[in-house]
């Protein structure tokens, strides 16, 4: 038994020793980290592409979007395009430590000038070894974080999830007017207002956004026998982005939710060429929804669940154009 406890303890102590030479070995190499950061902030200031090109992982988690190597780089070359005058200085101390899978996060504080105007950011690397050789697997920083994080929280309140970028507007907002700002590789700022048969209308610049909703409106029956229709006072409108068919430049989507019992939702699906938009999905409708319709986004498709007996909505993009895809 004696013999038992002392296995035990020999295996309690080297298994402590292991774990305790290991962060004893990241702190005796927290100069080679802080090194590495520093080559960083360098390349800013060089705008030394090809050290970035050195420093990058093949994947990166850049500001919180998953991408490439190349990618990364292109970013940093727009942001020094766009930016001359750009330069950043590490401020203060580096903290270097081991995460649990075996990455070392590097936490720092950047001053960063931009247009002769100088902001603090609380920022992190993050620094994976791959064939003896450490790069950076996380770029970002915690202003960044909090903003993302904001947005992120705006978009899952939002009817349709998945979008890229959207706004949600309420019956009073659309009958004071109110604008969104569509942004990918152009800016469009896309008025948006009540006409005069009570419906919604959609410009940018001179050019109307043509839009007429099966969804959300109520009609009224004159002694005349014509019927006049009425945008219901509970509808939502949500006017969003997405890329569908991942060319880089997002589609412009617009979509009417009623969410009266056996409501639903119309979505009408825009892409920009030539400075025009072209209608590529057209009073896309689901109707007879049980519950408040909500709209999901994945990939090429757009679902609705109908909340009944697994039946749905469906529309998937394909060579230009969306195709019904659902079980109903």
């Amino acid at each position: 038994m004696s013999r038992f406890i002392s296995y035990i303890c020999i295996f309690a102590f080297l298994f402590w020793n292991c774990n305790n030479s290991n962060k004893q070995q990241v702190n005796k190499d927290n100069t080679f980290f802080i090194n590495l950061v520093e080559q960083w902030n360098k390349a800013h200031n060089n705008k030394n592409i090809e050290q970035f090109r050195n420093l990058y992982a093949k994947k990166v988690l850049f500001y919180t979007e998953l991408t490439n190597n190349s990618s990364c780089i292109e970013k940093k070359i727009q942001l020094f395009k766009r930016n001359p005058d750009f330069y950043q200085l590490l401020n203060g101390s580096i903290e270097v430590e081991e995460l649990e899978d075996g990455t070392i996060k590097c936490s720092f504080v950047k001053s960063v000038t931009l247009k002769n105007k100088t902001n603090d950011y609380p920022s992190y690397l993050v620094f994976e070894k791959d064939n003896d050789e450490w790069h950076i697997v996380t770029e970002g920083d915690l202003t960044t974080d909090k903003n993302i994080g904001k947005k992120r929280e705006k978009l899952n309140n939002l009817f349709i999830k998945g979008l890229k970028k959207g706004q949600v507007y309420l019956y009073n907002q659309i009958e004071k007017g109110s604008k969104y700002i569509y942004q990918s590789k152009e800016t469009k700022t896309i008025n948006i207002f009540m006409n005069n048969a009570s419906g919604i209308d959609f410009k940018e610049g001179r050019n109307y956004i043509q839009a007429i909703f099966k969804v959300g409106y109520e009609e009224e029956k004159l002694d005349t026998g014509d019927i006049l229709y009425f945008l219901k006072k509970n509808v939502k409108l949500v006017v969003g982005q997405y890329d569908f068919d991942k060319d880089k430049i997002d589609e412009l989507i617009i979509a009417l939710q009623d969410n009266d019992d056996l409501g639903g939702i119309s979505f009408f699906i825009y892409k920009l060429q030539n400075n025009k938009w072209i209608t590529i999905g057209e009073n896309l409708t689901a109707d007879g929804i049980l519950g408040e319709p909500i709209a999901e986004i994945e990939n090429n498709r757009i679902t609705v669940e109908r909340h009944l007996r697994s039946f749905y909505y469906q529309w998937t993009y394909e060579y230009g154009s969306f195709k019904d895809t659902g079980d109903y």
